[in-house]
């Protein structure tokens, strides 16, 4: 499908990544260390602990640590493949739409395939519980965006996917203006 001339590529933001892979190494190894800790001591004193009640490590604690522990490094596995899938993300506009390219996966939305498109403003108030602070301070937004294809497919953004979400955004709602196609904001405050 021809896109026609190249108007603007966008792809994710870099420091979004790092941040993402030092959680990944943080929870990996924070897991890895329950792991440890936890399945060394239930084989060290199993005969000495006590089954569930009592005070300090039971059998049952540390167990459950070790269970803990797994589920962490698995969530950092997962965590690493959905950083991966958003490293491969590349987003070519067009003058007849944009292309999406994912995990060597090929999504092309001309402009005529876009049955509408939802904008949703985020208003949240930074997280103080001193009450005079709270109602001081600005609120942050934030926009994230979702098109719509009259077959059902849809392409979400926002700040973490795509570095100039905005910019993208707004070069598509330039089209959508021209073209008639239906542009709905949501706001919704914390």
């Amino acid at each position: 499908m021809n896109l026609g001339e190249l108007e603007a590529q966008f792809r994710p933001s870099r420091l979004h990544q790092a941040a993402g892979y030092i959680m990944v190494v943080l929870i990996f190894g924070c897991g890895s260390y329950f792991l440890i800790y936890c399945a060394t001591k239930l084989i060290r004193q199993h005969d000495r602990l006590p089954g569930i009640g009592g005070k300090g490590e039971t059998l049952f604690s540390l167990g459950f640590g070790c269970v803990f522990g797994i589920g962490m490094m698995v969530a950092s596995i997962f965590l690493l493949r959905w950083l991966r899938s958003v490293a491969s993300l590349s987003v070519f506009l067009g003058e007849n739409g944009f292309c999406v390219i994912r995990d060597q996966r090929v999504e092309v939305y001309t402009w005529d395939q876009i049955r509408w498109v939802l904008e949703t403003v985020s208003i949240e108030s930074p997280p103080l519980l001193v009450p005079p602070l709270n109602r001081i301070l600005p609120k942050t937004t934030s926009r994230s965006f979702i098109i719509y294809r009259y077959d059902g497919t849809e392409f979400g953004f926002d700040r973490s996917y795509l570095k100039d979400h905005y910019v993208f955004a707004d070069l598509v709602k330039q089209k959508t203006d021209q073209l008639g196609i239906f542009w709905k904001i949501v706001e919704v405050r914390d």
